[in-house]
């Protein structure tokens, strides 16, 4: 009977050990590559998605735990930066921001590096080309910056606390801060390469 159990134990292990196998983790400073081996690739999904034009070289100055907020910018030469703030000064609270950002099938994001990640961050590079960037910002930015081809328009989902909240993105447009819009995900693309 317990050679049984055992047996049934090490297939489970097994069949773990597989999925891990695909599974690249570098910390909390680091990025993970989530891949399932065993499965086919989901099939495209059309995402019809609000578009914002995002100056290029426009830096915003925020002041942590002040308030919460999603940031978006772009530097010319396909360098992007999207960063989270939390308002934990008044609510004394993290917030648990699930960021998602992607981009067309054609276009690669490159040298993905996270900025003031802690052991409770975590950014995953799926193996789509996608990234998932998952926070319980506080007193701190926490963000990442990655490459993609010059002028590619890139897609950010927004969530905070498991509730879609596009409201909260913040990207520079024709000159001026811009706050929220009613639609998710937002397609952001830059005024210039």
């Amino acid at each position: 009977m317990q050679e049984g159990k055992e047996g049934r134990d090490t297939m489970k292990h097994a069949g773990v050990e597989r999925w891990m196998a695909g599974m690249i983790i570098l910390g909390a400073q680091g990025i993970a590559r989530a891949e399932a081996p065993d499965r086919a690739p989901a099939p495209p999904v059309e995402i019809v998605s609000a578009g914002e034009s995002v100056d290029a070289d426009a830096v915003m100055s925020v002041r942590p735990g002040a308030g919460a907020g999603v940031f978006v910018q772009y530097a010319s030469g396909g360098h992007w930066t999207v960063f989270t703030a939390c308002d934990t000064h008044r609510s004394n609270l993290p917030c648990r921001f699930d960021l998602l950002i992607s981009a067309d099938a054609d276009v690669a994001f490159s040298d993905p590096q996270g900025h003031q990640l802690e052991p409770v961050d975590v950014l995953t590079l799926g193996a789509d080309g996608s990234l998932r960037l998952q926070t319980g910002t506080a007193l701190q930015l926490d963000g990442v910056s990655f490459d993609a081809d010059p002028g590619a328009t890139v897609r950010v989902d927004v969530f905070l606390g498991g509730e879609s909240r596009p409201d909260l993105l913040n990207w520079i447009s024709r000159g001026e801060q811009r706050q929220g819009t009613s639609d998710s995900p937002v397609d952001f693309t830059p005024t210039s390469p």
